[in-house]
């Protein structure tokens, strides 16, 4: 009986080993799973939107399947294969092939991209109110030219080609659009191109919008909403201008669509009446998560515009720390910096701190480093400044900004940035010297360079004015002389030759270095210098006190008068004589000969035309000039005498020979204006003798005197001699004088008005 079996079960593996595919055959025989097999999904390339209705064919088995609305198709109970080939057409898309592998039981997904024929660049044009020609591009990606013309839909709307041809290749054709709002009442159209490209591809119909603008109605802007939270939103818009009528409310517009408009309760902000500037909206309460679009707008009752501004947002879905940045750092010295930062969002929750961190060894700093400032709250949109003090000059510093909510425990922290603090800052210093050869339109201008300092010398010269006792570069009646940049160098001369000066005329100079980045540095000193003059023989220009600036040493004195600001503005470059009169130092240098010219500027108080006697200027010797041995002149208010009585200015002579007096009026009071400095000359040429009022001749007389015997005499100003009493009746001029000045020669006419002109104020 064994050996039966045992031969039953050696035939029966015989028959296995003699058949080895009957394994086979059955695996082959067993069901495919259906999914096993492909999915193929198909978009536009640059929407990454489905495509409907794209013919996808599977070359390898010649099936062939349309794309769904969703844009797939599946291809299902595929065999194992090394390769099947894939091709998806559509009209409109170039053709893309790909070949993919399909595992066992599984299902292989492949997505194809296509790129369309041609593209518009940009999709739509939308004309912003007051916008009138826009443009947009044909691209053909193609490998074929194509021809195209354009219909034109709308009677408001041209089109400028009309027709041609796209060239292949990725290649495009501008089509310039012109819209007309003429006559059309304040509202949106929307109109239509109709473009045709002979059956190489389908016509498109290419979407025009147009704005016209109710232009009695404000206008207003909208800026990009920043701090952006789970629920809300901070918004800024400004009011452009109000309109016809006065803005009755403002604010802003969201939907979670396109355009959003104002009416719809809850979905805008309502501020009331108010001007043209800037507003702040919160909008809220958001769905977080969700994606919205916002707009600003403001009302009157003449209608309601919109900004041409939209712009969307997407609300937070989860709580998180605040999102910080550093804006800027700036400001430096080497001690100090200033941070601007911004917290660009709250993380959804209120942000309850914020702050700035900075270090100069640790280079990831976070808000608990020690070196810190931080503050407790929320700042007004989201928007801070921290100023760093008892920083290293010239040292890196690394630094953070940071800021905490109250639904996270993690604080948000910025990028780092890294800034350099400046080495100390050492001042350069100038000093201004003495000039030299100074002539009648020019002069040489002297300093030093005395220390270079660590900025760049960008620049350095003079500054010079006739006017200006404080000159400065770009101050008031200042001119300069530049020198141009300065090679460092421990100390330096400097020296340059100015020309166009006046003649005769007192000048202010300085000199100054211009560091790069930084301010001018002036000499501390101001120097004066006088340009020549001919026959000129006393100038006496009160520059802080009494000399004689002609260079003849014809010096002056003073009992008791003060320095007060000239006809310029300058300080204590003129004198007071209220106080006290200016007297020339008796010398005999220069006397009174055949021609004589004397100029002075006064501004007079309304007291000189009443009361006694009030020397204006005048020359004589020691004798009071009521007495008959007097020798002199002068011109002065004397309202006790008939020919003065009504303030007008009287001149006086007396030759020392008992003769009779000499009185005479020569310039009248009603031409006086005390608010103003007005400017006075006499003029002697033999025994005729002029006097002028602001360059204009008042009064022409002659006197028939003998002044030989002045050569020793002196010129006064403001009071009388000091021999006379008080019962003659002199008192102190009650005026401001400058610049008073003594020629030995007889000005013309033209040549007092030129006096005048380039002296006047």
């Amino acid at each position: 009986m064994k050996t039966l079996a045992h031969l039953r079960y050696l035939l029966l593996l015989s028959l296995i080993l003699l058949n080895p595919s009957c394994n086979r055959d059955k695996d082959r025989n067993k069901p495919i799973p259906e999914n096993q097999g492909i999915t193929v999904t198909v978009q536009d390339i640059k929407t990454n939107k489905p495509v409907a209705n794209a013919q996808v064919n599977l070359t390898t088995l010649s099936k062939s399947l349309p794309t769904l609305s969703d844009g797939t198709a599946r291809f299902t109970s595929l065999e194992i294969s090394n390769a099947y080939q894939l091709t998806v057409s559509k009209t409109g898309y170039a053709t893309e092939t790909k070949a993919v592998i399909v595992e066992v039981g599984k299902n292989t997904p492949v997505l194809f991209q296509l790129k369309p024929v041609l593209e518009f660049v940009p999709a739509q044009l939308d004309f912003a109110a007051q916008e009138r020609i826009k443009k947009f591009d044909i691209i053909n990606n193609s490998d074929k030219d194509v021809g195209f013309s354009i219909k034109v839909n709308n009677n408001w709307i041209s089109v400028e080609p009309t027709s041609g041809t796209i060239p292949k290749d990725g290649r495009r054709v501008p089509i310039t659009v012109t819209v007309d709002d003429k006559g059309r009442i304040p509202a949106k159209y929307e109109g239509t191109l109709t473009l045709d490209f002979g059956g190489a591809v389908p016509s498109e119909n290419y979407p025009i919008f147009m704005t016209v603008p109710n232009v009695d109605a404000p206008s207003v802007s909208c800026d990009q909403p920043v701090g952006i939270t789970r629920t809300s939103a901070e918004v800024l818009g400004t009011i452009m201008s109000v309109g016809k009528t006065p803005i009755t409310n403002h604010g802003h517009v969201w939907s979670e669509t396109q355009t959003p408009e104002w009416g719809v309760p809850g979905t805008y902000t309502d501020f009331k009446a108010r001007g043209t500037g800037q507003f702040t909206s919160t909008i809220g309460p958001l769905k977080p998560g969700t994606i919205y679009y916002v707009r600003a707008y403001a009302r009157n009752e003449n209608g309601i515009n919109y900004s041409k501004e939209e712009y969307k947002i997407t609300t937070s879905n989860t709580f998180t720390a605040p999102g910080v940045r550093v804006v800027e750092v700036s400001n430096f010295t080497p001690t100090t910096a200033r941070v601007s930062a911004k917290i660009t969002n709250n993380g959804g929750a209120d942000v309850v701190s914020y702050g700035v961190a900075y270090s100069e060894t640790d280079p990831t700093p976070n808000a608990d480093t020690p070196t810190k400032q931080e503050f407790n709250g929320n700042p007004t949109n989201g928007d801070f400044v921290v100023n760093l003090a008892n920083l290293k000059p010239n040292t890196k510093y690394y630094v953070v900004a940071y800021a905490r909510n109250n639904a996270v425990s993690s604080p948000g922290i910025s990028p780092v940035v890294t800034f350099n603090t400046p080495e100390p800052i050492v001042a350069a210093k100038v000093t201004v010297s003495e000039a030299n050869d100074v002539k009648e339109t020019s002069a040489v201008l002297n300093g030093n360079i005395t220390e270079y300092g660590s900025l760049k010398i960008i620049d350095h010269g003079f500054v010079y004015s006739q006017s200006n006792a404080d000159p400065r570069l770009n101050a008031k009646d200042c001119d300069f002389k530049s020198l141009g940049n300065l090679t460092k160098s421990q100390s330096q001369q400097i020296s340059t030759p100015v020309v166009g000066l006046k003649k005769g005329s007192n000048y202010y100079y300085r000199s100054y270095v211009k560091p790069e980045g930084g301010q001018e540095i002036y000499s501390l000193s101001v120097q004066t210098f006088v340009t020549k003059e001919d026959n000129l023989r006393t100038y006496y220009s009160f520059s802080g006190d009494y000399t004689d600036v002609s260079g003849n040493a014809n010096h002056a004195q003073s009992t008791g008068s003060k320095f007060v600001n000239d006809r310029f503005g300058s300080l204590n470059k003129a004198v007071d004589v209220s106080t006290g009169a200016v007297t020339e130092i008796l010398t005999s240098k220069f006397g009174i000969s055949g021609e004589l010219t004397f100029s002075i500027w006064l501004k007079f108080n309304d007291s000189n035309f009443i009361g006694g006697k009030k020397v204006i200027i005048g020359h004589g010797d020691q004798f009071c000039p009521t007495s008959s041995s007097f020798s002199g002149f002068m011109i002065y208010f004397d309202p006790a005498r008939s020919e003065g009585q009504n303030g007008d200015i009287l001149f006086f002579i007396r030759d020392g020979s008992n003769a009779p007096l000499n009185v005479k009026r020569v310039i009248d009071r009603n031409n006086i204006d005390t608010k103003i400095w007005h400017h006075i000359v006499i003029v002697k040429s033999g025994s005729k003798w002029r006097f002028y009022l602001d360059g204009q001749l008042q009064t022409s007389e002659t006197f028939l005197v003998n002044f030989t015997s002045l050569g020793n005499h002196k010129t006064f100003t403001g009071a009388s001699w000091t021999s006379c009493s008080a019962s003659e009746g002199f008192s102190n001029l009650n005026a401001q004088m400058d610049d008073v000045r003594r020629y030995n020669k007889a000005f013309s006419d033209t040549e007092v008005r030129e006096l005048y002109n380039r002296e006047k104020p």
